[in-house]
């Protein structure tokens, strides 16, 4: 499934087990995590291990909330024309695994995102990761 195209199916799919690469996924202690207050804690929730009792609820979290945003940033574009924040590429699309797993290593490598409110985390992720094309001068 493509990452610009989980909107309207955003259901299916949701208990894939490869969303997380080997050796980064972390335990979810309770549903006090799903307060999700910052980036570090959605990151917490995306990286959840597949073997903990939470993992279902925690990737279904995860992936809503990310859609939810994903789905608000282009209605925002849509209805302000505002320049996109970042521009998804076409071919190959990554997959919503390879996003949210990209996700989940970049703010455990990038120290200064954890505490900032979780949708500019995981939108500075994307603009990082996914930039947009800039217009050449003539």
């Amino acid at each position: 499934m493509k990452f610009s195209k989980w909107l309207p199916m955003m259901a299916l799919g949701l208990l894939l087990a490869g969303v997380i690469a080997p050796g980064s996924a972390r335990a979810t202690d309770s549903e006090q995590d799903f307060y999700v207050r910052t980036t570090a804690d959605l990151a917490k929730l995306c990286g959840t291990d597949p073997s903990d009792p939470l993992y279902t609820a925690a990737i279904h979290f995860c992936q809503g909330f990310g859609a939810g945003a994903y789905q608000a940033e282009q209605l925002h574009q849509a209805g302000s024309r505002a320049r996109p924040l970042f521009c998804m590429p076409k071919d190959p699309e990554p997959t919503r695994n390879e996003v949210l797993a990209g996700f989940t290593k970049w703010v455990a490598a990038t120290s200064d995102v954890g505490s900032r409110a979780p949708a500019e985390g995981l939108f500075e992720y994307l603009m990082k990761t996914y930039p947009c094309p800039t217009k050449k001068k003539h």
